[in-house]
């Protein structure tokens, strides 16, 4: 987390210390922020974890194999995304929006336990396009990795908002723009 917290800073600062004075105050500034964005960053992280243990419970079936797929999907959800951002120590751009994933998964559970078919139509309109996603080392990956769970908050707990517009035929024209 100290690691991650300090890859931000440093990527952060305009690299203007052309003098060892300047370096000196860049040096003295990203001191100064490293312990306060450090908390931060941890306060996020106990959102987040407050949010999972929310989650947790209702993460299993209320019968054996009812809607396994779809409680498969959000369980590969939380380890392909949350798990690895709340562990590396590398920069995630999208820690703040994690409490709100969750909720959006939370929110989905119940929606899922009262219709299982509706779930599962907007589920595949998300596999759909994580199956066409550039490979991880493409420059584009990223951004549209997040995009798709701003999508899933789109499709699944609407009421929340997205952080930015998203739609089907947006995401679909970005990932063609990736291929081209």
């Amino acid at each position: 987390m100290l690691l991650g917290t300090l890859d931000d800073l440093l990527a952060s600062d305009p690299g203007t210390a052309r003098s060892a004075d300047g370096f000196a105050l860049a040096e003295q500034a990203i001191r100064k922020s490293w312990f306060p964005d450090a908390v931060k960053r941890l306060a996020l992280i106990e959102s987040a974890l407050a949010a999972y243990a929310e989650l947790l419970p209702k993460m299993k079936p209320p019968l054996l194999g009812f809607a396994k797929a779809n409680f498969d999907d959000l369980r590969l959800n939380w380890m392909g995304w949350c798990l690895p951002a709340l562990l590396a120590d590398s920069r995630v751009s999208a820690w703040p929006e994690l409490p709100r994933y969750l909720k959006a998964m939370r929110l989905r559970v119940d929606r899922l336990l009262a219709d299982p078919r509706k779930d599962q139509a907007r589920m595949l309109v998300i596999h759909q396009f994580q199956s066409q996603l550039p490979k991880a080392e493409h420059p584009d990956y990223e951004r549209l990795r997040w995009l798709l769970e701003e999508l899933r908050v789109q499709q699944f707990a609407q009421e929340l908002g997205t952080a930015e517009p998203v739609s089907e035929k947006r995401v679909q024209r970005l990932i063609e723009q990736a291929h081209a």
